[in-house]
This record gives structure tokens, C-alpha cells and sequence, in this order.
């Protein structure tokens, strides 16, 4: 009966148009992408989205997410900058996911096409060095955490953490002369005096493991000649200098090597 009605309608008016049907819009993310830059913002948005999910949604959300960044190296291969850092994003996925294989392997295309100077390279030689330290492999761990201190033209944020994993790598394999020598280094390019309260902790926890209590008291007495009376003043730098003196575990540790010399 409708489709009669529109036939008499279209005969008797030659100028009629039958009325169409409501396009459906298509997502953004569903759209094909003209530029590696574009690409890049909807993985990110796919990536976004995940924000609220659980369970098996979530797991598709994130997968989703990382071919969208996959796509990124697939499509627009030349375009270095942008691809090392979808590769990254694309690594910091599938870590999550527990993939470290594939975290790994995504990782290490960002090494083939990010200079040593730039940041997506040296994070992406952190995480590598994370993947090692958690699988047990700690001689690669610190080989690339190193690779990653020795970075040029990088954050320094960067380059401490390097240095901070390498002292940290070692006390695992009960290296203590490694991790005191890397842990000296890591003082003496703290960035302000909270990262050198939490360096110079390490470093006396190194030399008390290594018997050198003298030692170990007078590093802890030089830091806080050098830091209380910053943690003395009314500041907002001064409040958190003398919150992370009183979380340093030096003094108990300190305290417990001096009463079992006795």
C-alpha cells in the first residue's frame, strides 16, 4: 500500500522525491585515516575509551586500541616520529595485557626508528630494561638501563632513572659494589635535593650490606647537612624535603648494623 502511494505521487507529480531513509554517521574511529598523525589520534581515542570498562570489554578495548596503533608503522612507515611513538603506546598496551613477548618486540621497533635523542628511545630502553629485571634476566636489565643513562639530548628525568634501575638491578643479583658505584653516580646527578634524600637511602643501604657503617653514617650525616635547612622552611619545596627525610629507612637501618656490631 506505502509503496503504491509513492508510485501514484511520483506519476502525478514528476518533480516528487520519495523520502530517504536516515544515514547512519560513521565514528571517527571507523573512518580510514589520511595521515600517520591522524591515525595516531584515533588509536589514542580507541585508547581513551577504555576508561570505566572491565573485564572482557576492557580486554577488547585495549586490543582494539593496539592495532589502531599497529596501523600507524603498517601504513605510514616513513613517518619515524610518529610511528615511534605509536609503537611505544602500542608496547605500553600489550604490557599491560601481560604480552611481554609482543610488549617487547614493540619496544624494540621503536629503537629501529627513534634517534638515541629522542624521548619515545630512551623510555622505550627503560621499559625494555623493566621487562628484563621482571623476567630474571638482570645482566640485559642493566645493559639497557644503561644504554638509556648514556642517552644524549634527553631528559635528565630519563637518564636517573637509568641510573636508579642499574643500582637497583644489581642489589637484586646481591651485586653490592655494583649497585653502591652506580648508586654514587645517581647521587651526583640528582636533579633536587628529594632525588638525592632517595639516592643517597639506596646508597647507604648499599654500604651497610657491604659492612661500611662508618661510611654509610657519614653519608647520612653529610645529606642532612646539605637538605634540613630547606626542610626547615615554610615552603612547599621545604614540606616535601621533610617528608622524605622522615620516610628515608637509613636511620633504622643505620641503627640495626650499629647495635649488631655490639
Amino acid at each position: 500500500m506505502v509503496i503504491h502511494t509513492i508510485l501514484c505521487l511520483c506519476l502525478a507529480n514528476p518533480g516528487f522525491a520519495p523520502p530517504q531513509p536516515p544515514q547512519k554517521s560513521i565514528p571517527q574511529e571507523e573512518l580510514p585515516a589520511t595521515s600517520a598523525a591522524e591515525q595516531l589520534a584515533v588509536a589514542k581515542k580507541i585508547k581513551n575509551a577504555v576508561r570505566g570498562k572491565k573485564g572482557e570489554e576492557r580486554f577488547r578495548q585495549l586490543r582494539q586500541a593496539a592495532q589502531a596503533f599497529a596501523r600507524v608503522a603498517r601504513d605510514w612507515p616513513h613517518n619515524k616520529g610518529v610511528v615511534a611513538e605509536a609503537c611505544f603506546r602500542r608496547g605500553e598496551i600489550l604490557r599491560s595485557l601481560g604480552e611481554a613477548g609482543a610488549a617487547r618486540g614493540a619496544f624494540e621497533d621503536v629503537l629501529e626508528v627513534a634517534p638515541s635523542h629522542n624521548d619515545f628511545g630512551v623510555r622505550a630502553l627503560l621499559e625494555l630494561g623493566h621487562l628484563c629485571r621482571r623476567a630474571q634476566q638482570h645482566k640485559d636489565a642493566v645493559a639497557f638501563y644503561q644504554r638509556a643513562r648514556d642517552c644524549k639530548g634527553v631528559s635528565l628525568r630519563y637518564q636517573n632513572d637509568g641510573r636508579e634501575w642499574i643500582a637497583r638491578t644489581w642489589a637484586l643479583g646481591l651485586a653490592w659494589a655494583a649497585s653502591l658505584s652506580a648508586t654514587e653516580d645517581w647521587v651526583q646527578h640528582a636533579e633536587g635535593p628529594v632525588e638525592r634524600i632517595h639516592a643517597v637511602d639506596w646508597q647507604i643501604h648499599a654500604l651497610l650490606q657491604m659492612g661500611r657503617v662508618k661510611e654509610a653514617q657519614a653519608a647520612l650525616d653529610a645529606l642532612l647537612g646539605r637538605v634540613q635547612v630547606l626542610a626547615a622552611a615554610p615552603t612547599k619545596e621545604g614540606e616535601q624535603v621533610k617528608k622524605t627525610l622522615g620516610r628515608m629507612k637509613a636511620p633504622k637501618r643505620l641503627a640495626a648494623a650499629k647495635k649488631a656490631q655490639h
